[in-house]
């Protein structure tokens, strides 16, 4: 196993509290040093995050989503933001935070390796402390639904334009039950994943590579749009594509900020590694549109932001700045590349660009992230019994589980539901536009 940089302790779910949290009162005859409490100060970092999570990657999907698509499709795209938003909620609350987390407790342990138990059904038989760390576990629950909802938002930036409603309505709660729930336990929460060397310490593989393969399905699944829209269309508002995707980048520090579940080294070092990643991604876009020979767009810069944030998903609690920035440069190349070479050559229809941002970036990131934990990178090297080695092949075993399954779930889910509804609106709605013909209201009104 890794050695954490700097991080007493960061590992999802599974962060020791320290000896001052467990001072207190407890039962008579009860060793005070058994009593496990709550801490007031990692309590309230976590919230904090969860509530610039939550408001910004809503608000950050509409914006940039509904900017990338034209204007006669944006409020189609805000209306489905809003409806994953509850799908989600509705989901997470009902099972889908149990089937992801839920491991018992020490006495009682409760699910198995491959997914949690029905404990928590209805958030029923949440504990006051959650396992192994210092905040209630319903700090935990929020926190963690901040997290998953980013996954299906992604989603909206594929199917823009061309999607049923209907059909959208149904995808996302089978999809985050039955995709996103079981990789999330077997990563996050110490499932079968975690325990044959698999890591993700921020989501590059549980929330980047679920997304970002299950859009590359999708797309094929709804095959590209009736109109002239191409892989290379021009957002129609830039300004504000760069407002949302700043606040989709203010989201991720956030999530990676706050799954430290403490307010300590291991969050504000998780922050610098961030933010190194997202300006090398900047950067490395920029190489790739020199060497091009292309224009330094607004969307080919936010491009590379966001991907460079994905690329250090995986490592951003293993890895030195230095690292950092050397996987966020990966990220930035790499989604050009795939951008360039395979999006557009082969027109796949991905207005978001979800599959090259955050699916080619988060699996750049969990594939190479361990050779920057070395020590010759600044990274806190490997414990003993473990090399660059085994810890890559570990990687490489958990990334390929996880783009299967997300590729296997997404096109069961979608087909599947495709015998009852149908996947995309008519032609005729399709050329009109889905915010008349679907919300029957325009997203600007001018007299």
């Amino acid at each position: 196993m890794l050695k954490f940089l700097k991080y007493p302790a960061i590992m999802l779910g599974m962060v020791a509290p320290p000896l001052w949290a467990q001072a207190g009162a407890g039962a008579p005859g009860e060793p005070l040093s058994t009593v496990p409490l709550t801490d007031s100060g990692d309590t309230a970092w976590v919230l904090a995050c969860t509530l610039l999570v939550l408001s910004a990657v809503m608000s950050g999907t509409v914006l940039r989503v509904g900017s990338l698509v034209r204007s006669r499709n944006s409020v189609s795209v805000s209306v489905q933001a809003v409806l994953v938003v509850a799908l989600t909620c509705i989901v997470w609350i009902i099972l889908g935070y149990s089937l992801a987390f839920d491991v018992g407790t020490p006495d009682a342990p409760s699910g198995t390796s491959w997914l949690g138990g029905a404990r928590n059904f209805l958030l029923n038989n949440l504990s006051e402390l959650r396992i192994d760390l210092t905040i209630p576990e319903s700090s935990f629950v929020i926190f963690q639904f901040s997290v998953a909802l980013f996954a299906p938002l992604l989603l909206t930036g594929v199917w823009a334009e061309r999607v049923r409603l209907a059909w959208m309505m149904a995808f996302v709660p089978l999809w985050v039950l039955a995709g996103y729930a079981p990789v999330a336990h077997w990563l996050f929460a110490d499932g079968w994943l975690a325990a044959s060397g698999g890591v993700d310490s921020g989501g590059g593989l549980v929330v980047h590579t679920m997304a970002g393969v299950s859009a590359l399905a999708v797309a094929l699944m709804l095959k590209g749009r009736n109109s002239r829209a191409t892989p290379a269309t021009p957002a129609s508002s830039p300004m504000l594509m760069i407002v949302g995707s700043l606040l989709l980048a203010v989201a991720q520090f956030a999530v990676y900020g706050g799954i430290a579940f403490e307010a300590n080294d291991a969050a504000s070092s998780a922050l610098i590694n961030a933010f190194s990643a997202l300006s090398a991604g900047i950067i490395g876009a920029s190489l790739v549109a020199a060497l091009h020979r292309q224009p330094l767009s607004a969307r080919l810069m936010t491009q590379g932001m966001l991907s460079g944030l994905a690329a250090i998903g995986a490592g951003v609690g293993y890895v030195a700045p230095g690292g950092a920035l050397l996987l966020g440069l990966i990220g930035g190349l790499a989604c050009q590349l795939v951008i360039t070479q395979f999006e557009r050559r082969f027109l796949l229809d991905d207005p978001g660009n979800i599959f090259a941002i955050h699916g080619v970036g988060g699996i750049i990131g969990a594939l190479t992230f361990p050779v920057f934990v070395d020590s010759h990178f600044g990274g806190g090297g490997f414990d003993r019994g473990t090399s660059m080695a085994t810890m890559l092949g570990a990687q490489a075993f958990a990334t390929g589980v996880v783009v299967l399954w997300a590729a296997f779930v997404t096109f069961a889910i979608g087909y599947g539901l495709t015998l009852a509804l149908p996947m995309r609106v008519s032609a005729e709605d399709e050329a009109r536009g889905l915010d008349t013909s679907t919300h029957g209201e325009k997203a600007w009104e001018f007299e």
